[in-house]
């Protein structure tokens, strides 16, 4: 069994928040995460408090607000771990994906005024193959990230009347710090002659 713990992030998502806790209210010790970005071996990533929470607090803002958020990603990874961190902020548990029979039971049990999620490209892929448009749309924003989504996955979200926010970054940027091409407040983004980011 893995130890529970922030350094490195490990455990099950509920064991995740109830380490986080004190640490988003509180401060301490940068987190630690293990990543390998889309290719290459995986390293250990230091992310300290300030930085997490200004992320968090920053994608709160542009969304409209605070809400309860959806868990459908691993907290061992930045998008999962950032979905506790904004629900810590937010003092709302987030609705875990994985203890619901489907999609539209974890949405019921959403309380909050504001509903949020995040997925990955593949996720948001099955799950408006398996017809969950009309559920995905129940939410006041979905953000979307993780690898490059299809333009067809795309037309089909907003078909479906899901608001998609479709984000840029990774683990060194505490997760996705470009909503929909706009760099987060406080940020500033570049483009290099060769394409780079």
């Amino acid at each position: 069994r893995v130890t529970v713990g922030l350094h490195p992030v490990a455990g099950t998502a509920r064991e995740v928040l109830a380490q986080l806790q004190s640490w988003v209210l509180d401060g301490g010790e940068p987190i630690e995460l293990h990543t390998s970005g889309s290719t290459g071996a995986p390293k250990l990533i230091r992310l300290p408090h300030s930085a997490m929470v200004a992320s968090a607090k920053a994608a709160i803002d542009r969304l409209g607000g605070p809400g309860q958020w959806l868990l459908a990603l691993p907290v061992t990874g930045v998008g999962g771990l950032q979905v506790l961190v904004r629900s810590v902020l937010a003092g709302r548990e987030p609705v875990f994906l994985a203890e619901h029979a489907s999609l539209a039971e974890a949405i019921d049990a959403m309380s909050a005024g504001r509903k949020y999620a995040s997925f990955v490209p593949t996720q948001l892929f099955r799950l408006l193959r398996d017809g969950q448009g009309d559920q995905l749309a129940r939410l006041d924003a979905i953000l979307i990230g993780g690898a490059a989504t299809s333009q067809a996955v795309l037309d089909q979200a907003k078909a479906a009347g899901v608001n998609l926010v479709r984000t840029y970054g990774m683990t060194e940027t505490c997760g996705g710090c470009v909503y929909d091409g706009v760099p987060l407040d406080g940020l500033k983004m570049r483009i290099e002659p060769d394409g780079r980011i």
